[in-house]
Formats: C-alpha cells, sequence, structure tokens
C-alpha cells in the first residue's frame, strides 16, 4: 500500500537541505510514497520543482496585497508563539504515515512536539550538532532538544561525522542513521 509521507521543511528558499529535499521529491518512488512537503511560505527558489513532483502546502501564499501581507504575518507570528501541537494541527494538518521534520531546529521541534502518535517520526540532522549547535535556542537548551530527538523513532544523518557527533551529545545510537544526500551530476 502507499505510505502517506508529510514532510516539514520551513523554507524552499535555497541552502544545502533544500536543494537535496528539491533532488528527493524528484526520485522517489510515487508508486509507494504519496508525499506532501510543507513548508512555511511559497514562492520561493525550490516551491515550482518541489510542486511539480509531489503536493506542497504551505502556512502562507505571497501576495502584493497589503491585507494579505498583514494576514501573512499574522500567521507566521501565530507559528512561532503557538504550541507544537497547535501548530501541527491548525497549519500542517492532515493524517500521514510517516511524518519527517527534514531540518534540525524548528521542524524537529514541530514534528518532535506535536503529540501525534499513530505515525512513525523521523528527523533528518543536515548539521554538526556539536561544532554548529545553532539549534539549541530553538529549543532553550540542549537537554530540551535532546527530550525532543527522544519522540522520533528514527534520526537520519546525512554523513558518518555528523552521526557519530549525534550520537557523542544525545546518545541513542540505535536509531541514527545515515542517508548521504541525494545529488544530481547534472547540476
Amino acid at each position: 500500500s502507499v505510505k502517506k509521507v508529510l514532510v516539514f521543511i520551513e523554507s524552499l528558499d535555497g541552502g544545502g537541505a533544500e536543494a537535496i529535499l528539491k533532488n528527493i521529491v524528484r526520485v522517489i518512488d510515487k508508486s509507494k510514497f504519496d508525499i506532501t512537503v510543507v513548508t512555511e511560505t511559497d514562492g520561493e527558489i525550490y516551491t515550482d520543482e518541489v510542486k511539480s513532483q509531489v503536493c506542497h502546502r504551505s502556512f502562507v501564499k505571497k501576495s502584493n496585497s497589503a491585507v494579505r501581507q498583514m494576514f501573512n504575518k499574522a500567521v507566521i507570528k501565530y507559528s512561532l508563539l503557538a504550541s507544537e501541537k497547535a501548530v501541527r494541527n491548525n497549519l500542517i494538518r492532515g493524517k500521514y504515515d510517516v511524518e519527517i521534520a527534514f531540518c534540525e531546529g524548528y521542524a524537529t521541534k514541530v514534528i518532535g512536539n506535536s503529540g501525534r502518535e499513530n505515525c512513525k517520526k523521523i528527523a533528518w540532522v543536515h548539521t554538526d550538532v556539536i561544532n554548529n549547535p545553532w539549534s539549541e535556542e530553538i529549543f532553550g537548551g540542549a537537554e530540551n532538544e535532546r527530550k525532543c530527538y527522544e519522540k522520533f523513532d528514527a534520526v537520519v544523518c546525512v554523513s558518518e561525522t555528523m552521526r557519530d557527533s549525534f550520537v557523542k551529545k544525545y546518545g541513542m545510537a540505535e536509531k541514527v542513521h545515515v542517508v548521504y544526500n541525494v545529488i544530481d551530476d547534472s547540476e
């Protein structure tokens, strides 16, 4: 049967993780996976390419309308102030077999703390959490970040070095895996 998969990433506006996600959705077997990518905003660098491959939804739609821009600011402010459960239920929505937080930080915090139980949760880590611990601030410290990662069924790191750092910092070796980035040689 086809697995319904949610991939949540803040942005598709360039950057390494965003380019990798664009490549993954292009090559993944769509007869096995029904993928929905959710971002905060649409109209970014990779949005059209992702939309051409899978379902894409965003919290807000870019617009030149002043009223729409005010609405967008309110929605983004809500997304940052509301509980992770509220963000998951009201802005991401839907039922999925697998929920993937495709970047450390905000996406991981929302998916990990969403309260959803009837799905597999995967956190994708694109950085060395010891040498570049930027995401700790989003969680209010390393201990809160570790507690969130414990709620995931699997943690995917994009290299052995990143896996080693993650395991050294947070443990959980049995559920931390390496999946190398999908690179398009033609690019």
